[in-house]
Order: C-alpha cells, then structure tokens, then sequence
C-alpha cells in the first residue's frame, strides 16, 4: 500500500492517560474486582454489598441484597459472565468460618457453594472458561485449603490437593491466585509463589525469598511464561513461568502490592493506602505514576478484562473506582500517514497463546483537515459467531499500529477479528479475517 510521510506531522498518541472515576453507589472498601469482559464487572465489599456493572461501569448496581446470613467480609470475587458469579466471604468468633455463595441469576439469588471451618479463610477464586475452577484458602488442619472444581464453583473437592503447612503466621492473600490451561500460582506469605503445572497435582514452591520479606500479594499472567508479581514490597516479573523471578528497578514502595495486571509492555498496579495508580509501557524496566485519584483513600485492587478487551478497572477503600478507557497493548508503530484504511493478517499465525494484529488508519490528505481523527473497532468473534472480545473501540489518529489478542483463557480454535473504520471525511472502512489458536 502506497503510504505518504508527512515530516511535519508526526503523530504522539496519548493512548494510556486516560483514566476517570465512576460511581459505585457505595462508600465501603471495594476488596475485589472481577471483569469478565470490557462490560462485565463483578466487585465484592464488605457485608452484603455485591457490585455488578453490565455496561462497563457507566451504572453499577449493588446487587447483594439477598446473599443469605451470615456475609461478613468478602475478600474475593469471580465474574464468570453478566449472570454468574461466586465470591467468598467469612464470619464467626472466635472461630473463623469461610463460606462461598454463587448466582446464576445476576444476584437475584445466591446459593451456598461451600463453608469451612476451624479458621478458614478463602483468599481467591479462579474459573476457567471451560468451568474448571480453583480456589485458596489459609492453611487449616496442617495443610494448605486448595479446592478444585469441575462445573463452575457448584461443587469443590480437595482430592489430591495436598501441601502441607503448620506455620499460622503463613498465609495466603486476597486475589492472590491466577489459573490458566493447566497452570495455577498462588503467593503465600513467607514462603514464595507455590506453582503448579498439572492443576495442582503436584506444586513447586518458587523461592523469592531472596528479595526480602516473601509477600506475593498480587500475581497476573498475560501467557504460559510471562508474568508479574510482587515480593517484599517490589513488583517481579517472570519470563519462565516462575522458575526465576527478578526484582523491577524503582518499584520498591512503602505499602504492599494489592493488585497487578497488563498484558505485553503494559503494566499497572496498584498499592494499599496509596491514591496513584503505577504504569510501564516497557516490560517494566521503566514506571511512572500514572494516575492519581481525586480523594487520599487508597487503592485496594485493580483488573483487567480476561477476554483481551481494552479497559482496567481499580477500587478504593472509599468505594471509589477508576477507570481506564484507553486501549491496552496497542503500539502506534510508525510516523509514516496511510492513504488509506487497511487491515493486516495476524502474525503469528497460528498463534499460543498471544499474537498481533496491525491495522492502519489513513488520513484526508486532500482536505485541511489531513490530521483528523477516526473512530476504530476491532472485535474478535469464534467460530459461530459469537463476540468473545473487543480488541479496540476508540478514536485514534492517523497511522500504523499493531494491537495484541490474548487468547490465553480461550479454547483452540478458528477466531476471526472484524476491522471496522469510519471518519467525517475519510469514509468508512471494514474488513474481516481468519486466525487459528492451536494449544
């Protein structure tokens, strides 16, 4: 394709400050977020307060009204989908009982899933797509609470889910779990990140206790390799899935790690009791202060969409969220200006777990306008043509870029990525092609 440079006009896309506040409704500690997708989000507060947004946070609605008693503290939630979704929550003393409600209904009603005993205190819950789900608990009895499910948190066994652990000042931390294809890692206080690449079947205890004070508080994978969490008060980032972990310069603070997550060179995470939200554009090697709320409550979660979507949300303990409208991993890759909309192949393909998708957005030359901006939207579908994701839905200046698909929480399988394209003066544009996802 014939493309024009326009020496003068060389183009810096602000696609990563565009953070603003939404109302929760709500002035309680947010402990959880949940997104399953860029209008989906699950949050879980205190007592009966379970927060739901289906248009991607312009409303909220609290929709924990009838969670039975007893629903004290809720330290975790996991949107499985607009209707569904199982938190855990925990009450009693001086003996502490854990208990696990779910709904199929959008919170119309929740059913009991799981209770336990003798100090428990379920810290973090998982589904896959497939509904095989994992969840964590504190140590009881002498031995790590690992529970396994096989239809979407209806019932949980710990059958052959078995590390032993008789230390009481060793625990494991709220949201502090992540679970892909067969992998599962979680951080336990005082011992490292336990790692398992079977579904728990046998566990690694993956040593950082040589950057300080083990505290994995937080822990987000983007593929099989790539991930990042946190140590004695430093963000790590992994390109072994673990195996070795190395400590990020300047990311050493004085509050704990509540929450992680990005995808690619894009990565964000917050702290307990700091208003500022933390960003790289470079793998880490570099942070910056991204976003300051508007109040001095600090964070105490942040998330992305699971399906590869382009927004993150984080929460306060004010009830307060932010949100992050601008795309997440897309490159602006070249100052040369398109004569015109086009769509490329992905690469690589087929891809597993992660790919690129470039795309070019031309300009009007012709008019005194050449610098306008266009509207842009990518949306991946499956095979029968249900929307699983949206990869871009902004507007963004002339020129070329390339944008990732996660497909990490997806089956294998024939994808296709819709393209479409509108300016004022430009036209509109779409184009659609095929990508295959083999693990």
């Amino acid at each position: 394709m014939k493309k024009i440079l326009f020496v003068q006009l060389i183009f810096t896309v602000s696609l990563f400050s565009q953070w603003s506040e939404q109302n929760s409704g709500i002035s309680y500690t947010i402990f959880s977020l949940s997104a399953a997708n860029d209008n989906v989000v699950w949050a879980s507060t205190s007592f009966s307060n379970v927060l739901r947004t289906t248009n991607g946070g312009t409303t909220w609605e609290n929709v924990g009204a009838n969670v039975p008693e007893p629903n004290g503290f809720q330290p975790c939630i996991f949107g499985i989908d607009a209707n569904t979704a199982i938190f855990s929550c925990y009450d009693g003393s001086p003996v502490l009982f854990s208990y696990v409600y779910k709904t199929t209904n959008g919170g119309g009603n929740w059913s009991l899933v799981f209770s336990q005993g003798d100090d428990a205190y379920i810290s973090a819950i998982w589904i896959k797509p497939n509904n095989e789900g994992f969840m964590v608990g504190w140590p009881v009895g002498g031995r790590w609470s690992l529970w396994r499910t096989t239809n979407a948190g209806n019932n949980w066994d710990s059958t052959g889910l078995y590390i032993p652990e008789t230390d009481q000042s060793v625990w494991s931390f709220e949201n502090g779990l992540f679970y892909s294809g067969s992998k599962v890692w979680f951080g336990a206080r005082n011992r490292g990140i336990y790692y398992s690449s079977n579904n728990g079947a046998s566990w690694v205890l993956q040593d950082i206790t040589w950057t300080g004070y083990a505290y994995p508080s937080a822990i987000w994978f983007d593929d099989p390799t790539h991930g990042y969490s946190s140590a004695d008060r430093n963000i790590i980032r992994t390109e072994s899935s673990g195996a070795n972990w190395a400590i990020l310069p300047n990311t050493t603070g004085p509050e704990i790690i509540k929450g992680i997550t990005g995808t690619g060179n894009y990565w964000w995470y917050v702290r307990f009791l700091s208003n500022k939200i933390y960003y790289t554009s470079n793998d880490g090697d570099t942070w910056i202060a991204q976003y300051t709320a508007p109040t001095n409550s600090g964070y105490n979660h942040i998330t992305r969409s699971r399906n590869g979507g382009t927004k993150l949300w984080a929460a306060r303990i004010d009830g307060g969220i932010s949100v992050h409208n601008g795309p997440v991993g897309i490159n602006q890759i070249s100052s040369e200006i398109p004569s015109g909309f086009s769509l490329s192949q992905n690469y690589p393909n087929p891809f597993n777990p992660t790919t690129k998708i470039g795309f070019d957005v031309m300009s009007n030359v012709n008019s005194a306008i050449g610098g306008e901006m266009s509207y842009i939207k990518m949306t991946v579908f499956d095979a029968l043509g249900r929307e699983v994701g949206v990869l871009v839905d902004k507007q963004l200046s002339p020129g070329s870029y390339e944008v990732d698909f996660d497909g990490n929480n997806f089956p294998s399988g024939v994808y296709f990525y819709k393209f479409c394209a509108s300016s004022p003066h430009s036209g509109t544009y779409t184009d659609t092609k095929k990508m295959v996802l083999i693990k």
